[in-house]
């Protein structure tokens, strides 16, 4: 791998984490975790099942850390989908502690990720 592969490979997660902290952030999804109610579900966990690496992110989701997990858990956001291309990202994922699924879209607009779209629904 050369430098210029390594610095594009360190860009790339570092716009997954951008946009890891949004989607995690987004109260559409912060009105879930309870935190307060059921403190066994902090720290976050995040289990990426799409494929694309993003490294171990330093992320927090509404102040509690978030811990990328190798092991599925009914606790964990499940990532199934996550693209990352020039100025657009999208997410799927699920939440099935609470029974949710959704879908966020995110733009890029002058260096800086926004998120665009984010569809949240209880099964």
């Amino acid at each position: 791998m050369t430098s210029s592969d390594a610095q594009v490979g360190r860009d790339a997660q570092r716009n997954a984490h951008d946009v890891l902290r949004l989607l995690l952030n987004a109260p559409q999804l912060t009105q879930y975790y309870h935190f307060d109610k059921r403190p066994e579900r902090a720290p976050l966990r995040i289990v990426n099942k799409s494929g694309l690496d993003i490294g171990k992110p330093d992320v927090t989701a509404a102040g509690q850390k978030v811990v990328l997990s190798s092991e599925a858990s009914d606790k964990a956001i499940e990532i199934t989908r996550f693209t990352l291309a020039d100025d657009r990202a999208e997410i799927v994922f699920t939440f099935r502690v609470e029974g949710v699924r959704g879908n966020a879209s995110f733009n890029k607009v002058q260096g800086n990720w926004i998120l665009d779209k984010l569809s949240v629904a209880e099964k």
